[in-house]
């Protein structure tokens, strides 16, 4: 099934390719096309899951020339990172290229989630942003000036 670049993926296989260029994928190789087309789909799924909880449209199209940039950028990382642990065998370890890439990823991948990259010609949804970040409350507490969960000063069962 052939995969749509700013529809499917923001990221192709020869993106990754260019990141990885030691490596060559085929029908035949470790990981394959294939294997690698799904890799770009799923950076494709997790970049969509933090731009709708900030408010964005999903999918970004590529007429959306900045941020489709900044995209593909981040999906090729976290793409080439996953290719590259997939070429080696079980019991592999100390891949230093799939850590640098993995490392990269989750940096920019922070960054996006932070909502700190330049987005500007990325469409809003109509839906309220939901935050995405360690400080999104669970549920009802009460925090202070440095973050820190405060019991509340009056209780329900307080009595007077």
């Amino acid at each position: 099934m052939p995969i749509t670049l700013g529809t499917d993926v923001y990221c192709e296989v020869a993106d990754v390719q260019a990141l990885n260029l030691q490596r060559t994928y085929g029908a035949s190789t470790t990981p394959t096309t294939t294997q690698v087309e799904n890799m770009c789909k799923e950076t494709f799924d997790d970049i969509n899951a933090y731009l709708d909880a900030l408010g964005y449209s999903t999918p970004v199209p590529t007429t959306s020339t900045k941020a489709s940039s900044r995209l593909k950028l981040i999906s090729r990382l976290g793409a080439a990172a996953m290719a590259e642990e997939a070429a080696f065998s079980v019991g592999y370890e100390g891949n230093e290229r799939a850590a640098t890439l993995r490392a990269e990823y989750n940096r920019r991948i922070t960054a996006l989630k932070k909502g700190e990259y330049d987005l500007t010609d990325a469409t809003r949804g109509t839906a309220s942003p939901r935050m995405v970040n360690e400080k999104a409350p669970a549920a009802e507490f009460h925090l202070d000036a440095d973050d820190a969960e405060t019991d509340p000063l009056f209780t329900r069962d307080m009595v007077f």
